[in-house]
This record gives structure tokens, C-alpha cells and sequence, in this order.
């Protein structure tokens, strides 16, 4: 399982990012992968959790994932038939709970095992297959 401790599916505990020292990022323009060539798709599938021990980018962790398959059987058992949602600015635990729009740019509808690591199959939405990545300019 992942980590010692029990996380939603963020990683995080529940409450306000701020508590963490973060400010927040505004990425709602920006997809979860980047498509600078409007020749090129976006991936079918990306790594969704790293095998082994990891920390998350904000440092938060380590977490380990030693048992890919009980994480998946357990995704599973919540039944979103639908999928799981890729959102924007992770509007689906901050946004919704308040009533506010939480859209999706895609949705997770298979996963994987590969080396260890959990990947997983996304169906982009129109908005986000179609976004172009955008660099911050340098300062």
C-alpha cells in the first residue's frame, strides 16, 4: 500500500494546500502532459504513481508503493464507472465540495502495471487533447 498513513487520492489528507507552505498554482490553462507540435497526441497512457519509494514534489512523504495490485483492486472497488477524473487545480476535492465547477481533462478508465509502477489509460477530454503547453517566460 501507499505510505503509512491512509490519503485521498491526491495525496493529501484533506484541508487547505496552504497548510503545506504552498501558494497556489494556477495550471486551469495547462494540460497534465504537454503537446508543443499540434502534429502530436497526447499520451493514451501516463504513470499515475512511481514504483518503490517516492516523495512528492512539494516534499511531501516518502511514500511506498510495494503493492500496486491491492491499490488498483481497491481504485476498483470504488466502482466510478465512468473513470477517474483528471481535473484541473484538483477542482474535484477544493471546488466541488463548495459547489463550484470541477471539469475534467480526462478520465482514467484503465490501469497497468509496469516495473513496479501504476499507469493508467486516459480518455483526454476535446479541451485538454487540444491545449497547448505553455512555459513560463524567464524574469
Amino acid at each position: 500500500m501507499i505510505g503509512s498513513s491512509h490519503t485521498r487520492a491526491g495525496g493529501d489528507e484533506g484541508g487547505d494546500p496552504r497548510k503545506f507552505g504552498l501558494a497556489r498554482v494556477e495550471t486551469a490553462g495547462a494540460p497534465a502532459f504537454g503537446v508543443a507540435d499540434e502534429n502530436l497526441a497526447p499520451p493514451d497512457w501516463i504513470q499515475l504513481i512511481p514504483a518503490g519509494s517516492f516523495r512528492g514534489r512539494d516534499g511531501r512523504g516518502p511514500y511506498v508503493l510495494d503493492d500496486p495490485g491491492a491499490v488498483i483492486a481497491a481504485t476498483n472497488a470504488l466502482r466510478m464507472r465512468a473513470g477517474i477524473p483528471i481535473d484541473y487545480d484538483h477542482a474535484t476535492d477544493f471546488a466541488a465540495p463548495n459547489g463550484n465547477p470541477a471539469p475534467a481533462a480526462g478520465w482514467i478508465t484503465e490501469f497497468a502495471i509496469r516495473d513496479g509502477a501504476i499507469w493508467g489509460r486516459v480518455e483526454w477530454t476535446e479541451r485538454a487533447a487540444n491545449a497547448e503547453l505553455r512555459f513560463p517566460t524567464a524574469c
